[in-house]
């Protein structure tokens, strides 16, 4: 049996110029500096409301775990929770400018809000740690369903998505964000996200699985983005790129 681990992982001990050096170079390698210079036109976020783009991202969703060999082939060839199915709930995705009728996905993610009685998907491995959040009146949504065409370029549209995300939680007055993801994708959510992390646990739902709960307090993100990025040039800044305004 796994320990419960109260507290996160603490953060590997870099030395703070040699994290930056690691950040900048990943930074380099997904392309992120052309993509922040295009992206506004080349590429719309929206939020998915009309069933049949719903049921091109479920599809969608379905295809790259299947790729990434997380899940069986499902009956239907969807991947649907109850949870993506809550009134509340909100479908995020990013789609070229040209694709007006929302036919083809490049990056999707869900936001799924903590209701009493209801809960989170991640309370099934991580219960303990989101009680912790809960009992120091966190209020709590888990991004989940997270795809992305399959190559480190077409992933760098997260970063828009994220800030759409990030502002539509806040205007809710949600204050933390958590999502479950697999250990190698650490590095881009701690280091990058700035995300906590906690220990490794199995995750039954998927196959070959081994999760890791990050953990995001968006009371304190914004300083901590300040931190790291604040001066770092422009064509890195992630911190500039959250806090420039691109909604209308």
């Amino acid at each position: 049996m796994i320990a419960v681990l109260k507290q996160s992982i603490p953060r590997a001990s870099f030395d703070f110029d040699k994290e930056k050096k690691l950040i900048l170079k990943r930074l380099k390698l997904s392309g992120f500096p052309e993509f922040i210079k295009t992206w506004q036109k080349e590429v719309n976020i929206t939020f998915v409301r009309e069933p049949k783009a719903l049921e091109r991202i479920y599809r969608f969703v379905h295809d790259r775990y299947i790729d990434a060999g997380i899940i069986d082939p499902q009956p239907d060839g969807k991947w649907v929770t109850k949870y993506l199915l809550f009134p509340d709930t909100r479908i995020v995705a990013a789609y070229k400018k040209e694709d007006k009728l929302l036919k083809n996905p490049l990056c999707t993610a869900s936001i799924v809000f903590d209701k009493v009685g209801r809960g989170l998907p991640c309370d099934a491995i991580y219960g303990d740690i989101i009680d912790d959040l809960r009992a120091k009146n966190k209020k709590i949504v888990e991004l989940c369903s997270l795809a992305a065409l399959p190559n480190l370029k077409a992933r760098n549209i997260y970063f828009p998505i994220f800030k759409v995300i990030y502002e539509y939680i806040v205007s809710k007055n949600y204050t933390d964000i958590v999502i479950v993801i697999k250990p190698k994708h650490r590095f881009f959510y701690e280091k990058i996200l700035r995300f906590k992390c906690f220990e490794e646990r199995k995750y039954s739902r998927f196959k070959n699985v081994t999760a890791m709960l990050a953990h995001l307090d968006l009371k304190t993100a914004e300083e901590e983005f300040k931190r790291i990025y604040g001066d770092l040039p422009s064509e890195y800044n992630i911190y500039l790129f959250f806090k420039k305004q691109f909604l209308s």
